[in-house]
């Protein structure tokens, strides 16, 4: 089965954004001082959203078809994606793609740079 990464890329980043967005209107952004529940439930578009708070993260699970999006130690840098959680978000897929793998796919991506252990696409 063919992959299109960049367009999976751009959907996790697009995801991550909505919810924070919602969270941080709804929670704040300080994950530290949130008055948040630990686990409960958000609306983000349309959509039902699961959450769980872990360590300065969340982890969002999309009610309807289970798709993850795991938002952590750069909560409020949306526009950025780590190796890690993007595997996740695609196993959530049923699409798996292993890290090594898929460093090289995220790499071979035009307008996307790397900071650190984070990915980030340098134009729209």
């Amino acid at each position: 089965m063919a992959v299109d990464i960049e367009s999976c890329c751009r959907e996790l980043v697009g995801l991550q954004q909505t919810l924070v967005r919602v969270w941080s209107e709804t929670f704040g952004l300080d994950m530290v001082e949130t008055a948040s529940p630990g686990t409960g439930e958000i609306m983000a578009g349309n959509e039902r959203w699961r959450y769980r708070r872990h360590g300065l993260g969340v982890d969002f699970v999309r009610l309807s078809d289970g798709v993850d999006v795991d938002i952590h130690d750069e909560f409020a840098r949306p526009e950025l994606f780590d190796l890690w959680r993007l595997e996740l978000f695609l196993e959530s897929r049923g699409v798996l793609i292993r890290q090594p793998l898929l460093e090289g796919l995220v790499m071979k991506i035009s307008g996307v740079e790397r900071i650190g252990r984070h990915y980030f696409f340098t134009c729209e």
